[in-house]
């Protein structure tokens, strides 16, 4: 039974990453996915894409356009779904900060950076900044705040002359999912979303 399931994945694989090249209206559609215990769907329009998915302690969705390339669909949601991450801007200027700001760009105190790696911590002020000292020009930038993933709360710096970040704070939303130009295999009936393959209506 092992053997025969392992030859049936092996060749909806196959059938899926061997297709070629696709117009847009064969792309175009819905896309499901069910399981014993989750439910997908992936609906593609002339230009915008809808993913919902539902599971045991997870339901979330996501909305945004698409473009389509060699094989691969990729997505890019709107911004209003962004969770749990950070954006930085970087500039210089003659008092160097960090100022941190919510998704509406309204500053948040009382939140914890750690500048460089460095054990101790400091917290924004009501206008959300930590200033830095003189010709201080930080190689990273660490953001503690509930609501952020660890993996995506910290800042590698891109310019050894930056010594302000602005730094934009998408807290965790359980009922969204961001794609950031994620690349999705996709043929004319499949399409493979997190390991797990939709099946074109």
């Amino acid at each position: 039974m092992m053997v025969k399931n392992k030859i049936e994945i092996i060749f909806i694989l196959f059938t899926l990453f061997s297709c070629s090249s696709l117009k847009k209206e064969d792309i175009k559609g819905v896309y499901n996915y069910k399981s014993k215990i989750s439910l997908g769907r992936l609906s593609i329009t002339d230009s915008v894409f809808e993913f919902e998915y539902q599971a045991p302690f997870e339901n979330y969705s996501s909305k945004g356009t698409w473009s389509y390339s060699k094989k691969y669909l990729t997505l890019k949601s709107y911004d209003s779904y962004k969770s749990g991450f950070i954006e930085v801007t970087e500039m210089t200027t003659s008092t160097g900060y960090i100022e941190v700001l919510d998704r509406y760009r309204y500053p948040i105190s009382n939140v914890n950076i750690t500048i460089d790696g460095k054990q101790s911590k400091f917290s924004t002020d009501s206008m959300g900044r930590v200033y830095l000292n003189n010709n201080e020009n930080p190689k990273n930038i660490q953001v503690h705040f509930i609501g952020l993933l660890e993996t995506y709360n910290h800042y590698i710096v891109k310019s050894d002359k930056s010594n302000t970040f602005i730094v934009v704070m998408y807290d965790r939303n359980y009922q969204k999912k961001y794609f950031d130009f994620d690349k999705v295999k996709i043929n004319k009936n499949k399409a493979l979303i997190d390991k797990q393959l939709f099946i074109k209506d």
